[in-house]
């Protein structure tokens, strides 16, 4: 609404070309037709213009299949911010060090401080889930001196429900901008298509569970 002067109403059912400009709208029917998309995760960037001020607005997108339906995730990009991962140089240097990891836990130690520098996160840890399904944190990075440190410690299988482990299972990486934020609404609640909830487990936006959200402020 904010963005696009756009009531979520007035956009369902109708054409992307509604609200993204041409180019936009043939690099998204190119991401539907890619393996990329089709299999995983087809990173694409975006443009809307304003309904008033016609005023552009370029996004950070992700293209992916859910059940009958493609997904389009959108943030509003930031130039600054996302220059780093349009850095091949980087990306190639970051490579370079994983694949000269001799074990696992050099592995992910250098996982964790090369994700630590190109995304300035206040923590970035791996979480390794035992043959009992207990939690343990393996490596972890922390960028702020506050920050009560989780290396090492160990977390038992009912900390975690069945659901957040799928989850887990099914995304291994996590970004949780703001554990904090106040969820915005989905509409319709209902997929018109499909006639039945849209699945989310995939998708990199959405909203934190309030039972994982409970489940990090108890480790703290």
């Amino acid at each position: 609404r904010e963005l696009l002067a756009h009531e979520p109403t007035e956009l369902v059912g109708q054409h992307m070309s509604a609200f993204f400009d041409e180019r936009s709208v043939q690099a998204l029917c190119g991401a539907f037709e890619s393996d990329a998309a089709q299999h995983g995760f087809q990173p694409i960037e975006l443009l809307t213009l304003h309904r008033l001020t016609r005023a552009a607005l370029h996004w950070d997108g992700l293209v992916h299949r859910a059940s009958s339906c493609w997904l389009v995730e959108l943030e509003p990009c930031n130039r600054d911010k996302t220059v780093v991962f349009r850095d091949s140089s980087r990306i190639t240097s970051a490579l370079g060090k994983l694949e000269g990891a001799t074990g696992v836990e050099e592995l992910c130690d250098v996982l964790t401080h090369e994700m630590s520098d190109i995304t300035g996160f206040d923590r970035i840890m791996v979480y390794k889930f035992g043959k009992q399904a207990h939690g343990k944190v393996i490596s972890e990075v922390l960028n702020k001196p506050d920050l009560e440190p989780y290396i090492g410690l160990t977390f038992p299988a009912t900390d975690i429900p069945t659901v957040a482990r799928n989850l887990f299972a099914l995304n291994r990486v996590r970004v949780i901008a703001d554990a904090t934020a106040e969820p915005a609404e989905l509409y319709p609640g209902i997929n018109p298509v499909a006639q039945r909830p849209l699945d989310l487990s995939r998708c990199v936006t959405r909203a934190v569970s309030p039972c994982h959200t409970k489940y990090l402020f108890n480790m703290d």
